[in-house]
């Protein structure tokens, strides 16, 4: 039962899983969204944002959006941080 290896919070949205959606990673050195549809289940620290639509990505891959990125998040050794208080400050269409 898939339903095991989930924590509590996850069981509520564990079908969004299965999902288009735009993967990214926790940490990077530079904006790496990729858009996924192949239902992958997600491990360790990286994060996803539920979304049917490619151009999302693309946005979000843009180095303007970088830019803006690196001004309003944690910028550590190695890279920035790219957790969901940052990204969900970014200015979306």
């Amino acid at each position: 039962d898939f339903t095991i290896f989930l924590g509590t919070s996850q069981l509520a949205y564990w079908q969004e899983f299965a999902e288009a959606k735009i993967i990214y990673p926790d940490i990077a050195q530079r904006a790496e969204f990729a858009y996924s549809t192949s239902g992958h289940y997600l491990v360790n620290t990286l994060y996803f944002i539920p979304y049917e639509s490619e151009w999302l990505c693309a946005l979000l891959n843009s180095s303007t959006m970088f830019w803006f990125y690196t001004k309003i998040s944690t910028v550590i050794v190695g890279g920035v941080r790219f957790i969901a208080q940052y990204v969900s400050q970014l200015p979306i269409p």
